[in-house]
């Protein structure tokens, strides 16, 4: 019921409201992983779905940091989050680079 309230104000007053991140996201990526999805994309299509969900997760969180504290916590978990993955994706594109090179 909020998703359709949020939207119907989006369309009313013009304006994009954040979606909240939600858990089927992730079950999408791993159901994706599961059933070869990322073949075609391969890894960039994954890490595209990945930084996707940070940044949704970010924008919802971003704007009222400071009024809600469970906010504050994920809005913090998301920046982790979002330098543990990109400090990994890193190290495996390296790997593999040097791995292609020998």
């Amino acid at each position: 019921r909020r998703r359709i309230a949020q939207q119907q104000y989006a369309d009313k007053t013009n304006i994009q409201v954040p979606t909240p991140p939600i858990a089927y996201d992730l079950d999408t990526i791993k159901d994706r992983l599961l059933y070869g999805e990322y073949a075609q994309t391969g890894g960039t299509g994954f890490a595209a779905d990945i930084r996707r969900i940070h940044s949704i997760t970010l924008e919802y969180c971003e704007s009222k940091v400071d009024s809600k504290k469970d906010r504050c916590i994920i809005y913090r978990a998301a920046q982790i989050l979002v330098a543990a993955f990109e400090g990994r994706w890193q190290q495996k594109l390296k790997s593999k680079k040097q791995s292609i090179n020998k």
